[in-house]
């Protein structure tokens, strides 16, 4: 960004920062404002890439702009992920085997990549210049996603699923649900695929 302020002054830059910056809130809807307390070596690198978008923009009037992204979702999306990782499992059938999973009691607020990424278009043309969550704003268990995910083929998940503590993220953050109503106020922009839409276009 320092380039930019040599260079050009009017050059939008926009940074992807993630959710994983703030503090566990529980059921309690995380906005812009909420406390950032990461508990992640990403989280944290994601925090001091939103505060240096910040300290540019309010020190030297660049035109940056930082995407608080919550978890999304695409057919790019590697194998080794939650969800990738269950279409595959059913993809290729061979129940002989059991579905390794850590815990599926998690809630999170998955939305969908090809849609963030018009959005990120959309903002960086406005003049408003901030930060702003980029989310559906409806959160859905993984448990849930997991039954539905195994319908597609009329199976039941519970027969071939099994609970591994492995798998378990010790500093994760269990449970989110997000506030995104800056970004549909500032500019009547929202997600409008939500986890039902975004499973049929990976299964398909």
């Amino acid at each position: 960004m320092h380039g930019i302020f040599e260079v050009n002054k009017n050059i939008k830059f926009f940074n992807t920062s993630s959710g994983e910056i703030f503090k566990n809130s529980g059921k309690k809807r995380i906005n812009e404002n909420s406390l950032k307390e990461p508990n992640s070596p990403y989280g944290l690198a994601k925090l001091n890439t939103l505060l240096l978008v910040k300290f540019y923009r309010q020190n030297f009037k660049l035109k940056c702009f930082s995407g608080i992204l919550f978890n999304h979702e695409s057919k790019l999306r590697p194998k080794k992920y939650v969800i990738p990782k269950i279409i595959n499992f059913v993809k290729i059938g061979d129940f002989s085997k059991k579905l390794k999973m850590g815990n599926i009691n998690i809630i999170k607020d998955w939305g969908w990549a090809p849609e963030y990424v018009e959005i990120i278009y959309k903002i960086m043309n406005k003049n408003y210049v901030d930060d702003f969550i980029i989310a559906t704003g409806k959160s859905i268990q993984l448990k849930k996603i997991i039954d539905t995910i195994f319908k597609t083929k009329n199976l039941n998940w519970k027969n071939l699923v099994i609970f591994n503590k492995k798998l378990l993220r010790p500093f994760h953050t269990n449970t989110v649900f997000v506030n995104n109503s800056k970004l549909k106020n500032k500019f009547n922009i929202e997600p409008k695929i939500f986890s039902p839409e975004i499973i049929s276009r990976l299964t398909n």
